[in-house]
């Protein structure tokens, strides 16, 4: 009878140890940025370049390996273009449907991220 009566206590002393309000966390993130943020422009979603493929060619005769990734900043397009073990390079769409060129004009490719080829320096490539 004892134990029943102490048990019963330590119940009761259990609950009342309890509140039934809940606990409150508040705490405040420094943001050192949030001012620049707030008075920034808004983005033109046209300007930001946004992919559009990528894929992997093999060229004829050569077999050279090429890594194309396809771009789109607003109307112009670009490809990013990396032989296997050079350095990549950045050709720009001349003109809607036109071919792609490097700056000093040396490299120039035509096709688009639907097609399954394409020719880069006169060479057919296959996706």
């Amino acid at each position: 009878m004892n134990k029943r009566i102490i048990l019963i206590a330590a119940a009761a002393c259990g609950l009342a140890a309890c509140s039934s309000e809940p606990e409150t966390y508040t705490y405040e993130i420094d943001d050192p940025m949030a001012d620049d943020l707030a008075a920034a422009e808004a983005v033109d979603p046209a300007s930001v370049p946004m992919g559009v493929g990528s894929d992997d060619y093999r060229c004829k005769g050569s077999n050279q390996l090429l890594k194309i990734d396809w771009i789109r900043t607003g109307e112009q397009m670009s490809a990013r273009v990396t032989p296997q073990g050079e350095r990549g390079m950045q050709l720009v769409q001349q003109g809607a449907g036109g071919p792609y060129t490097n700056e000093d004009g040396t490299v120039t490719m035509t096709g688009s991220p639907d097609a399954n080829t394409v020719v880069l320096n006169g060479a057919t490539c296959e996706a």
